[in-house]
């Protein structure tokens, strides 16, 4: 076996929020600050990595007031509603019965991972790391989170994959010297992005592990 454990990101790679919950939760953000919006500025706000510099600079908005009251319109009930895993994320628990170590990083809120995870089925990863401030540990695109995974499982970064939707899983996984793997799922054209591998279903990577 080249590879020991499959790492991966959570939302847009092994679950899929449907386009309608971004559209509503920002859309309400953004009217409450009174800001004219579009779809195209609302998948740039869900998707791209630099986020906050995009509410700083170009709506000239505070970003820890704006993510504070996007946190009081989300509610996980709304979100549940709208949330459910791909149709190929039982491929994880196939690796697992394969014997592989399997991990989540994501830079989500603690609670949209509970969520997320628990529809999955926690006993399906050996651990799961947040990569956020308020955990002690930098966000994707730093490879903080990925090193610490590799820390928790005792597997060496040669011996890992990890599978992300964008280009800050890309960049993090490079960072941390695992093999970096973009799924592509079509929701939103990420540019400049340059993984090692390109797969468009979790099944393909069979191909890659063996």
């Amino acid at each position: 076996m080249v590879h020991e454990a499959v790492l991966f990101d959570l939302d847009g790679t092994l679950v899929h929020t449907k386009p309608e919950y971004r559209y509503i939760i920002m859309g309400n953000v953004l009217a409450t600050f009174r800001v004219p919006y579009n779809a195209r500025l609302i998948d740039r706000l869900w998707f791209d990595a630099e986020k906050d510099k995009i509410i700083s600079d170009e709506l000239k908005l505070d970003p820890e007031i704006f993510w504070r009251l996007y946190f009081q319109y989300e509610t996980m009930d709304f979100r549940r509603r709208y949330t459910e895993p791909y149709s190929d994320a039982d491929f994880v628990n196939q690796l697992k019965v394969s014997g592989y170590k399997t991990g989540v990083v994501s830079a989500a809120p603690l609670h949209v991972i509970e969520l997320e995870v628990e529809m999955l089925g926690r006993e399906n990863f050996d651990t799961v790391v947040r990569a956020q401030p308020t955990s002690g540990i930098r966000p994707k695109p730093e490879p903080d989170g990925i090193v610490e995974c590799l820390r928790i499982l005792g597997v060496q970064n040669n011996k890992t994959v990890y599978v992300g939707n964008g280009p800050e899983d890309v960049i993090a996984a490079q960072k941390a010297g695992v093999l970096d793997v973009l799924i592509k799922r079509g929701e939103y054209d990420f540019q400049d992005t340059n993984p090692s591998v390109r797969i468009n279903s979790l099944y393909e990577l069979r191909g890659v592990l063996d």
